[in-house]
């Protein structure tokens, strides 16, 4: 079984919740993903080089190198 739950966590419905609470949307929301895409990276690039099965470790290569790109240009944006 390989989908993910339907539901958030206690993290990321804080995040939400914050985001629905805040007067300036835009900066609450890059601040979160800045905090995500992090986290991202972290996890795709420990997969990568030591993951369990060898077809998935170069998907999470490319994953890591999206998120890396991503975080790159969020942090170009401010």
């Amino acid at each position: 079984n390989l989908l993910p739950s339907a539901s958030l966590d206690a993290d990321h419905l804080a995040m939400l919740n914050a985001l629905q609470a805040t007067g300036d949307f835009d900066h609450a929301y890059r601040a979160q993903q800045a905090i995500v895409l992090q986290e991202g990276v972290k996890l795709h690039s420990g997969y990568a080089r030591s993951g369990d099965s060898p077809t998935l470790r170069p998907i999470a290569a490319n994953a890591e190198s999206v998120m890396r790109a991503n975080l790159q240009a969020l942090r170009g944006s401010r």
